[in-house]
């Protein structure tokens, strides 16, 4: 109960606190006691809807999700369940990218790269992302 309680007056004098989906998930109570704002999420396409909705608490008014929706998939072990089955379940789709193909929420896109050789980003904006350019 103590260390609780010393951890809870750590994090409160942190204007970051970092941790995985999972990590979240199993200190929930801690985290519900920082009273965060703010819930920020990396690799937001590849993250199962349930794991970020267990990262947020009611105190969370700010749900920023970063990454990308059109590449890798939340993994799921049940085929059956999967977007890619069309049985309607769709348990892989995350909800980044359940929020963006909705049409309702803003989201921001990459619209020049830096990272890839041009002739490899050819390969990918020829198939995903017609609309990215490469860096001069």
């Amino acid at each position: 109960r103590l260390k609780a309680t010393t951890d809870v007056t750590v994090l409160r004098t942190r204007r970051i606190v970092g941790c995985t989906t999972t990590g979240a998930a199993k200190l929930r109570h801690l985290l519900k006691s920082v009273k965060a704002g703010i819930v920020i999420v990396e690799e937001a396409g590849e993250i199962l809807e349930s794991h970020v909705l267990s990262s947020m608490s009611s105190h969370t008014k700010h749900l920023i999700m970063i990454g990308d929706h059109q590449q890798l998939r939340p993994k799921v072990n049940v085929y059956n369940l999967t977007v890619e089955s069309g049985r309607g379940f769709d348990l892989n789709r995350s909800l980044f990218e359940r929020l963006i193909i909705s049409g309702k929420f803003p989201y921001a896109v990459l619209g020049t790269q830096h990272r890839m050789h041009p002739s490899i980003s050819t390969l990918v904006r020829e198939i995903i992302y017609p609309h990215l350019k490469n860096h001069p």
